[in-house]
């Protein structure tokens, strides 16, 4: 009996982690794996996804990450990125080049929500450590 409960206990567990990608209740953050912080480093030259799923339709999703020098020179060139399957992605929007400055941020706004899939791709370039956060809404009308 005690194995049956801790196999049923362990099948949660992975089913819950699975789902720490999910924006819920309209907030939440990109993440590079399921289990990670909603803080990333950017290391030297190895580019980095981020990853969000945003299910049903929502009228606006904001995606801001800020990314904050914490050592070398900050340079990377970064895109949102939207897919239907998880698999393939497409660049959405114009993608944003960050600088080599102490803290900077920026913003995608999707209007309405095209996608499920979200990822972020960050392409850096050089040597640098930089810390990244990225925050992200969903917002849907008011029904009257």
């Amino acid at each position: 009996m005690k194995k049956i409960f801790a196999i049923c206990l362990l099948m949660v567990l992975s089913v819950t982690n699975a789902q720490t990608f999910r924006i819920v209740n309209g907030a939440g953050n990109f993440k590079s794996t399921v289990n990670h912080a909603v803080t990333d480093t950017i290391t030297n030259a190895t580019t980095m996804y981020q990853y969000a799923i945003i299910d049903g339709y929502n009228d606006i999703v904001v995606v801001q990450p800020t990314f904050t020098k914490i050592s070398g020179t900050a340079a990377a060139t970064v895109k949102l990125q939207g897919s239907v399957n998880g698999t393939s992605y497409n660049d959405i929007g114009s993608s944003y080049t960050v600088t080599n400055t102490a803290t900077q941020s920026t913003s995608w706004i999707v209007t309405p929500s095209s996608y499920k899939y979200y990822r972020l791709e960050i392409v850096p370039t050089g040597t640098q450590s930089v810390k990244v956060v990225t925050p992200v809404i969903v917002r849907n009308k008011p029904v009257r």
